[in-house]
């Protein structure tokens, strides 16, 4: 970008464009539970690009890749996206599952929808499954170990489920009180 154009994107947009550098990327993760009116990830990304500069490892200015990251207060696994994919990764010493909505039976089709479900196995003392209240399906990893996940929703109060309190949780119901 030369000075005019830095120029009139700072005085378009307040802030100077986020210089990321060769083979840069922005992770994003969490902050969205709880929120009605967000436009979807693909949406935000999309609106986000603007504001962000990055080149690919040559050198080249390239479209900025973002990655997002389902990780929870409650639980030390996360999934992590495939990079320029919406698809999540799961930690490789986890166990990612779904879970049928209405029988709470294991999801073993591929594609099918079901309720994401996390079995941490680091702790020791106690048994760890964790429920975020995600709707996903899954398909076979073409680079990865197992099966990338596919988010599509999160589960409505009519299905029964509420915003859970944790931390990430209040500090969200904070942040939006009037």
């Amino acid at each position: 970008m030369g000075l005019g154009q830095r120029m009139a994107y700072k005085l378009a947009s307040g802030a100077p464009p986020i210089r990321l550098g060769k083979g840069g990327v922005v992770v994003t993760g969490g902050g969205s539970k709880g929120f009605a009116d967000l436009p979807e990830y693909p949406q935000l990304v999309a609106n986000a690009q603007k504001h962000f500069v990055s080149h690919d490892r040559s050198g080249k200015q390239v479209e900025t890749p973002f990655m997002d990251v389902l990780g929870m207060t409650e639980t030390l696994t996360a999934l992590i996206d495939r990079h320029g994919v919406m698809d999540k990764v799961p930690h490789p010493l986890s166990e990612a599952f779904l879970l049928d909505p209405m029988t709470f039976e294991l999801v073993e089709e591929e594609g099918r929808e079901g309720i994401l479900g996390i079995f941490n196995p680091f702790t020791t003392s106690w048994l760890e499954v964790f429920y975020p209240g995600d709707i996903m399906t899954w398909h076979s990893s073409k680079g990865f170990y197992g099966k990338e996940f596919v988010y599509k929703r999160r589960l409505s109060v009519k299905e029964g489920w509420d915003l859970q309190r944790a931390c990430g949780g209040t500090l969200e119901e904070m942040m939006t009180k009037q």
